[in-house]
């Protein structure tokens, strides 16, 4: 690959980003969503095509962008904000972070119906808070109070080391075995002691050995982030926490010599917002977007419940020792904004090697990209609105506080509009069967599948209707089970890549909860949906529509393809959704779970699931079981005879 090309593109990337979020300071439009929606764009369902893996190389790279982003934090963090933050600060990073990852994972538990460790995970990578986010708020002329700045500031420097450790934690037991009690007991206080050690030692010493140099500003300041670097290094390879060192090296630093600090202030801080802007990048190069589709709708769920719930509980447990006013935990609550570190805490399952490794960086993404929107459009007005502008008590014109909270509402518009854009369809093409020619024609097409019975399919003779229902139906069974024999042929390849290198890739993993999606199933790994989906006989699925419209003659079910005698009320856009409506029923609901088990018994002795052993698990699916499964039965014995 030419070096130049490679270079022109990275370039062009970055300065249209930054380009595009400079007109969208207007609005004051998040900078980093930008960056993502720029890497959205190379990636690799883009027009880029950029295809890149979470892996060791994407993982150090991305620690470094972090420890970047934390050391120029602490280095610029004033001796005044530490000692009035320092004890709120902390109680919001310790027992805020703790408290968040706990309350969120209840709802992670229930909107993506993963075991409670996973649903742990997904609230431990969202539980921090981000810095550069919360200083964002002073270009909008927001001026906070010491008391209220100084807690978000601390607690967005010390809660990124917890939730680290959790991640790692967390990722460990899942992808390798669980750690008991006193395995996390030892190693909170081996990366809490180790970091803290060489933190504070590295910003001790390091002023006393830049005092004694003469060197430009510059290499001043690449000294500076080299000794942060170093203590990162330090404390990790002893088995602390490196995160916490650079973040208390920044801080000692700050506190010893800040006259030095605060001249290599402009350099690092060029240096973090790099390292935000590529993580975002690497953020979005790493996502596939169609699978964002699969998770938008419960991450939405959990979003709400940080934003609405864990945060301000967590905010009422760690401040309300410290008689902060309501209106100030109200906004401390409202501020806990996400932003880099949940980015690369998402991407830690993936690199790691935890199963539906694709799930964590997408719930994150999407996370991530509502609390940009959500709370950071809004934080001025939420701020002002609580009398806590220390600055110009000018109010918020109306005009600009509708103009916010109208870019948050068509901001979620879109997305919501982009996630069912990319949402899975059928691969058959479903021409419009408006009569019966045109019904004909598509029984006839090998390429087309009939959409629904035409208005004029009423008035048909009852032994020809009864012909054309049957065929109809058969055909489109035929053709939904030779995409299922599809999806599980795929699911079948994804297992095998799985055993053989010890995990998917991220494209791989999204191919794997698109199909789970599309029958209304968990995340989960292949071999498990394996044993899940499976094909419908199309005799079974006949009967039961027979039985359930009278070969046809029920119009208001017919009208809406309603035919299996489900949603009748709403209906279906087409006969092939109601198709997929009965696999998916068969798919994930308990009460079907003894025919799952009989196919993938059969499957298991090389057989294809049949009617004559399916029909008698049938029971569920009425209120008279056994009644219902000597109806099918009869109906399927009569089907066998129908050419």
């Amino acid at each position: 690959m030419d070096v130049g090309i490679v270079i022109l593109a990275v370039s062009a990337l970055c300065a249209g980003a930054i380009l595009a979020g400079a007109a969208g300071q207007k609005i004051d439009a998040p900078l980093l969503l930008v960056f993502l929606l720029a890497g959205m764009l190379a990636g690799r369902e883009g027009p880029g095509g950029i295809a890149i893996d979470a892996d060791q190389t994407v993982l150090i790279w991305t620690s470094a962008a972090l420890a970047a982003i934390l050391f120029e934090g602490g280095l610029r963090t004033k001796p005044n904000i530490f000692k009035d933050g320092l004890k709120p600060g902390i109680s919001l990073a310790v027992v805020g972070t703790l408290t968040t990852a706990f309350l969120v994972a209840p709802f992670a538990h229930w909107a993506f119906g993963l075991d409670w460790r996973a649903s742990l995970l997904v609230g431990a990578i969202v539980s921090s808070t981000d810095a550069a986010a919360v200083f964002a708020l002073a270009a909008t002329g927001l001026k906070l109070p010491k008391k209220v700045a100084a807690a978000l500031e601390v607690e967005s420097g010390f809660n990124d080391p917890l939730a680290i450790f959790l991640v790692l934690g967390l990722s460990q037991s899942i992808a390798l075995e669980p750690l008991s009690t006193s395995d996390w007991v030892f190693s909170l206080i081996t990366k809490v002691g180790i970091g803290t050690l060489v933190g504070a030692g590295f910003g001790y010493f390091a002023p006393m050995l830049l005092s004694k140099l003469h060197l430009p500003s510059g290499l001043m300041s690449i000294l500076m982030a080299a000794l942060g670097f170093m203590s990162f290094g330090m404390s990790e390879t002893f088995g602390g926490s490196g995160f916490l060192a650079i973040y208390l090296a920044g801080v000692t630093i700050a506190m010893r010599a800040p006259i030095r600090a605060q001249q290599a202030g402009a350099v690092l801080d060029g240096i973090a917002w790099l390292s935000q802007t590529s993580l975002f990048l690497v953020l979005g190069l790493l996502i596939t977007p169609s699978h964002l589709s699969s998770v938008a709708l419960p991450a939405l769920g959990v979003s709400l419940a940080l934003i609405f719930l864990a945060r301000p509980l967590a905010t009422l447990l760690s401040l309300s020792w410290f008689k902060y006013r309501i209106r100030d935990m109200t906004f401390v609550a409202w501020t806990g904004l996400r932003g880099a570190t949940p980015v690369f805490l998402g991407l830690l399952p993936a690199a790691l090697g935890v199963p539906n490794g694709n799930l964590y960086l997408s719930a994150a993404a999407v996370i991530v990209l509502l609390s940009l929107v959500i709370q950071g459009w809004t934080a001025p007005v939420v701020g002002r609105a609580l009398k806590l502008n220390e600055g110009d008590d000018t109010p918020m014109d109306r005009g600009e506080t509708l103009a916010r909270l109208g870019a948050v509402g068509a901001s979620i518009a879109v997305g919501a509009w982009f996630s069912f854009s990319l949402a899975p369809t059928s691969t058959l093409q479903s021409p419009a069967t408006n009569t019966i020619a045109s019904l004909q024609q598509a029984l006839e097409n090998a390429e087309t599948i009939p959409t629904s019975f035409p208005d004029e399919f009423s008035n048909l003779q009852p032994a020809e209707k009864k012909s054309l229902f049957t065929h109809t139906l058969r055909d489109v069974l035929n053709r939904m089970n030779t995409e299922i024999e599809l999806d599980r042929a795929q699911l079948q390849t994804l297992e095998a890549r799985l055993k053989a290198r010890g995990r998917l890739t991220l494209s791989e993993e999204s191919s794997v909860s698109t199909i789970a999606k599309k029958y209304n199933l968990d995340f989960g790994l292949p071999n498990k949906l394996l044993d899940q989906i499976d094909i419908v006989p199309a005799d079974i699925a006949v009967a039961q529509a027979a039985l359930a419209t009278g070969w046809g003659n029920s119009d208001s079910a017919v009208s809406r393809n309603a035919v299996f005698g489900r949603d009748t009320q709403s209906g279906y856009e087409s006969l092939l959704d109601a198709a997929y409506g009965l696999a998916a029923l068969y798919a994930s609901h308990p009460e079907f779970d003894a025919l799952r088990k009989e196919r993938a018994n059969l499957r298991k002795q090389d057989s294809v699931p049949n009617a004559s052993s399916l029909i008698p698990l049938l029971g569920p699916f009425a209120s008279d079981g056994p009644t219902y499964i000597e109806q099918v039965s009869a109906v399927v014995q009569s089907l066998e005879t129908t050419p």
